[in-house]
């Protein structure tokens, strides 16, 4: 093969920088933006995927990087994940955030565990030893039940 620049390109396409341009649920896939493209749909990689699985996929605008095999861009597979200027990381909290406000965090310098619920007349258990919180109330077997409203 003396096309070089066919070579060039499929070099250029084995790792590459981009964005969730859209997600699709069913099946799992998202189209990946980068630079002037925009790739077909493409398989992201999760945490697990066997009999023991994790779900929790991308979102619009999050930056990914994308592995092609051989430089075929429609062989891809998306690494999720990447902290950017517009989407932070937090600085000093192990933090799960989602989309509509509910959130978990541990603050490292405090060392305590905040939970956060936007939702209304929903159930939560925590176990705890104790409970200091007035709108907790400690059942049996140590579980601490608290009705969560706004």
């Amino acid at each position: 093969m003396n096309d070089l620049p066919t070579l060039t390109r499929l070099i250029e396409n084995l790792i590459r920088y981009g964005t969730i341009a859209v997600v699709q649920m069913k099946p799992p896939r998202v189209r990946v933006k980068t630079g002037t493209l925009t790739t077909a749909w493409l398989p992201w990689i999760a945490l697990r995927a066997g009999a023991d699985r994790e779900w929790n996929p991308p979102t619009e605008n999050e930056q990914v990087i994308l592995f092609s095999p051989s430089g075929q861009l429609v062989n891809g597979v998306v690494l999720t994940g990447l902290f950017s200027d517009h989407i932070p990381a937090n600085a000093d909290r192990d933090c799960w955030r989602y989309h509509g406000a509910a959130s978990f965090e541990h603050e490292y310098a405090l060392t305590c565990v905040a939970l956060k619920t936007v939702l209304q007349s929903h159930m939560a258990f925590f176990q705890t030893p104790k409970t200091t919180n007035p709108r907790l109330s400690l059942g049996k077997s140590g579980v601490c039940v608290c009705r969560m409203w706004r």
